[in-house]
């Protein structure tokens, strides 16, 4: 008794491999995809992080966020805390936004991004973190006296 085979004549053989292989192709893609724009997501939470941090020492010490001052020393610190060396730099910096300028601390740092390999075609990714400091002097009346 002959039995009949499915899929076709000769040739089509190596097809589901060759569709398995596409197909893990665009799953890869998508992972790697996600975990960095998880990395672009955590790097952006943790710079802003450091901002505030380094804009609230600045307002308590009434000092610049200079290299090495306290307030960028509590930056880097909280910077720290995410374990990746990546703080590139931290500054005072005018920021107008809605017709208002008000006076910021930014944090950059570059995000760690992908293989070594990709050192040579994209060299650096950045991210920023602003967080405002307070400039307006409050009037001793009321509470504040």
């Amino acid at each position: 008794m002959f039995t009949e085979r499915r899929g076709g004549g000769r040739g089509e053989q190596g097809q589901a491999t060759t569709e398995t292989l596409v197909s893990m192709l665009f799953l890869m893609l998508f992972l790697w995809g996600t975990v960095h724009m998880a990395m672009f997501a955590i790097s952006k939470t943790v710079v802003s992080y450091a901002a505030f941090y380094a804009a609230r020492t600045a307002m308590v010490n009434g000092g610049s966020v200079s290299l090495f001052s306290p307030a960028d020393i509590a930056g880097r610190l909280a910077m720290r805390n995410w374990q990746l060396e990546t703080l590139w730099a931290m500054e005072l910096k005018d920021r107008t936004s809605r017709g208002v300028t008000r006076r910021t601390v930014r944090a950059i740092a570059t995000v760690p991004f992908g293989a070594p390999i990709f050192s040579m075609w994209i060299p650096a990714v950045f991210v920023y973190g602003n967080a405002p400091t307070v400039t307006d002097s409050v009037a001793e009346s009321g509470d504040n006296k």
